[in-house]
């Protein structure tokens, strides 16, 4: 889109729209070349910041100026950077979610500082749903930052070489699942704050080859939490290859609400049964004492070390030949604080049971990863 310097357009209808580009005459105040600025109408905004989508161009940014705006089904343009200034809070107004993409052409979007409202009603349903297939340029190289979800979270399907980071889930439903996944590979979730919710973080793998390499799942925090921390299983039957290299580290998950049954209690179940490389380093859970489980493990070769675990019926389980279960902390166990499952193929070392070590503090405030950038995703941008 071409226009003279300082151009300004107001659409009549819903949002109002400033673009400003730079030319001789420089820009005009708050613009920038290739930024789209919409401000809420009062009323319902999904025709009109649709029909502003639709008309920007790959590298342009919409910017949300401080407001109300009511949406329901906007879908996003490759190519485009969607940003929020303070106080800019995006309700569903409908049945839909409030942001979506196209299966076939959703690539390079950026999603930054905005506050999504869903209605609740489903809480199984994301306020922002990025559901695509394995083709190239669908659901890659998306950033979903600095946002927060109400309500409803964020839901996935082969989302890869992305980054949903510094996120906060709030209020999701007595079933909602602050992210919820299927068939990720090369993406890194992290730095999320999940305050009550059914759980926190949901991913299935499996079915479908050139996914669940190099997943990095770290840094996140919760409390409040009903059923699972971090919940990561594969398929049923085994798919071969199911994960490679999963990273499950440094996340703090304390203050349980409303156990549900004991084996969903866990902190991190954490079951790629046909994996290969998983490690569960480092992670931090206080529980109920008489439930649940801390860690529960699977996958070829997989790795718990480092963690600390307070509480839980079962301290960590493995369930795979060659899982190895060494230098933990695990303290305040009803039954056992390590179980093979009754597996002789299985390591378990240098554990201890010591109260007087001091948890580790959940100190991953957002946007400063101890951890980050993370040398394990190979494919990432």
């Amino acid at each position: 889109m071409s226009l003279p310097p300082a151009t300004v357009l107001a659409l009549t209808i819903g949002l109002v729209l400033v673009i400003g580009c730079n030319g001789a005459g420089g820009n005009q105040a708050g613009t920038s070349a290739g930024a789209l600025h919409v401000t809420a109408s009062g009323g319902d905004d999904t025709s009109a910041l649709q029909a502003t989508i639709d008309a920007a161009a790959s590298g342009d940014t919409v910017e949300f100026a401080r407001g109300d705006y009511r949406l329901d089904g906007v879908t996003l343009k490759s190519g485009v950077t969607y940003r929020g200034q303070p106080g800019a809070v995006l309700h569903a107004s409908g049945n839909q979610p409030i942001f979506t993409v196209k299966a076939d052409d959703s690539h390079d979007i950026v999603v930054d500082g905005l506050a999504f409202v869903g209605t609740g009603a489903d809480p199984t349903t994301g306020a922002v749903a990025l559901f695509g297939t394995a083709a190239a340029n669908s659901v890659d190289r998306i950033t979903i930052a600095n946002s927060t979800f109400e309500n409803n979270g964020l839901t996935c399907d082969y989302l890869k070489n992305s980054r949903i980071v510094d996120n906060a889930f709030r209020n999701i439903g007595a079933t909602g699942t602050g992210i919820h996944g299927y068939h990720l590979d090369g993406s890194i979730l992290a730095g999320g704050t999940f305050t009550n919710v059914y759980q926190a973080i949901g991913l299935v793998f499996g079915g479908a080859p050139d996914q669940g390499r190099n997943v990095v799942v770290a840094d996140n925090v919760g409390t409040g939490i009903s059923r699972m921390g971090i919940e990561i299983i594969g398929s049923d039957p085994v798919y071969p290859g199911e994960t490679t290299n999963l990273l499950v580290e440094g996340n703090h998950f304390a203050g349980w609400r409303k156990l549900a049954a004991d084996g969903d209690t866990s902190a991190y179940s954490i079951v790629t049964d046909g994996g290969s490389g998983t490690r569960v380093l480092d992670n931090y859970a206080r529980g109920n004492p008489n439930r649940g489980y801390g860690i529960e493990l699977a996958g070829r070769d997989a790795v718990a070390k480092g963690n600390y675990l307070d509480g839980f019926s079962t301290g960590i389980i493995a369930y795979s030949a060659g899982s190895v279960i060494e230098d933990n902390n695990i303290i305040n166990y009803a039954s056992a604080s390590t179980s093979t499952y009754d597996r002789s193929d299985v390591i378990v070392q240098n554990n201890t049971s010591d109260p007087s070590i001091p948890p580790p503090a959940a100190a991953r405030t957002r946007g400063q990863h101890s951890r980050g950038p993370y040398r394990h995703v190979t494919s990432f941008p």
